[in-house]
């Protein structure tokens, strides 16, 4: 930012009576303009300081002899251009966004600054020191409250100008942007103070010194986003959520979670502080889960997930029993991600269940479905394979020509 100073002189006369003979009368001003004149010294004496800076800063004229210095006199002035029209104007600030706490931004709500038009620009006093007459509205970036009637240039808070189109307005999204573009521990709390300021040269931020207003602080804090890393225990059938950043990282406070789903689930606690965890319990095998978290601006984040990996409870659907002979059998279960087994080996599909009587022949076998891992289980049933019947046939049979009989296997037949 830049600044021009105008100079305006300064005229006046000094009357005397009985000055000495020698040494030299010395008129100067507080800014170390000076004029002197040389004995004999004649009544009355004119000066003017082509060079004196209309600042506005109180300042005096001193006139006195080298030879007599009791001799002495001084007139103070004040040196502010009186006819300086520049006003800030008025200006409306709303944020956008989930933030209940004034000008408290979440990470992605706006500020919206507004002017109501009614600013004056400085007067137009054609090119001063090169400077060209642009005007605008320049917002000003402090990173504490400003020091009132302390030009920007001179203010310790001081620390830059926010990039606008010189119409008055401020729109700014929180994206952390405006934080990361200065030194870490630049803001205190992430809080920037934005003024508004008449520009004399808007495109190159140049002000007169002698002519501009400057408008009160509007206070903005912006919170980094929320963070969370979600850790399901299938044993403890839990869902542990560690939550960071947001107004609690900022300024203090805690998260507080709520609207739990589903039912069947609870909160162990609803509230803990940055970097703290929520934890929700009762949770079971394949349930969807989803609640909030807010801290205290307002600024939310959704935990959802699922389906939750629980202790798995295997139950393997029974067949009757069958002949050797027989189609394949297929087992089937609810449990998901495991593998078959039975007691005659090659008899099932790892895979998909399918018992084939042939290849485990007769007999009594157990069949298995496995979940492996920490939370995993298992489920059993068994299966009886009957080999085909043996017919027995004792005694001879006559039969006649023409007749016919059917031999049923398993029975006796006598002649």
């Amino acid at each position: 930012m830049h600044v021009i100073i105008q100079h305006l002189p300064i005229t006046g006369t000094v009357v005397f009576t009985s000055p000495p003979a020698s040494g030299q009368l010395i008129i100067k001003d507080c800014y170390n303009n000076q004029v002197v004149y040389n004995a004999p010294f004649v009544s009355p004496a004119n000066f003017i300081f082509p060079n004196t800076p209309s600042d506005g800063a109180p300042c005096s004229v001193t006139a006195y002899f080298t030879d007599d210095p009791t001799c002495t006199n001084s007139i103070n002035f004040n040196n502010q251009d009186c006819q300086c029209p520049a006003y800030i104007g008025t200006y409306n600030a709303n944020l956008i966004g989930d933030g209940i706490n004034s000008y408290v931004l979440c990470y992605g709500d706006q500020i919206v600054i507004t002017s109501n038009g009614d600013y004056v620009h400085p007067a137009d006093e054609g090119p001063i020191n090169g400077w060209g007459y642009d005007p605008g509205i320049a917002w000003l970036v402090y990173a504490c409250p400003p020091t009132p009637n302390t030009e920007p240039l001179n203010d310790p808070c001081f620390i830059g100008v926010y990039n606008t189109t010189g119409d008055g307005n401020l729109t700014d999204l929180n994206d952390m942007s405006v934080i990361n573009a200065f030194p870490p521990g630049t803001f205190i709390n992430n809080t920037v103070y934005y003024v508004p300021m008449t520009l004399y040269d808007f495109p190159d931020l140049v002000y007169n010194v002698n002519c501009y207003d400057i408008g009160s602080p509007i206070e903005v804090t912006y919170l980094p986003g929320i963070t969370t890393n979600v850790t399901e225990d299938c044993v403890a059938g839990t869902v542990t959520v560690q939550v960071a950043g947001g107004y609690a990282q900022i300024m203090g406070g805690v998260f507080t979670a709520s609207n739990l789903t589903p039912p069947s689930a609870s909160f162990v606690n609803t509230t803990t502080g940055n970097n703290g965890n929520i934890v929700v319990h009762n949770m079971q095998d394949g349930d969807m889960y989803s609640f909030s978290i807010t801290d205290a601006n307002g600024c939310p984040v959704v935990i959802s997930g699922g389906p939750f990996t629980g202790s798995v409870t295997v139950v393997v659907d029974p067949h009757s029993n069958v002949c050797i002979n027989a189609p394949s059998v297929q087992f089937t279960t609810s449990a998901t991600g495991g593998s078959w087994s039975a007691s005659c080996g090659a008899c099932i599909d790892a895979n998909s269940g399918e018992f084939s009587p042939s290849i485990a022949g007769a007999g009594t076998y157990t069949v298995t479905y496995t979940v492996t891992g920490q939370c995993g289980g298992s489920g059993s049933q068994s299966i009886t394979v009957y080999p085909l019947p043996n017919p027995l046939i004792v005694g001879n049979l006559t039969i006649c020509p023409g007749e016919s009989t059917t031999l049923t296997p398993g029975r006796s037949i006598y002649s």
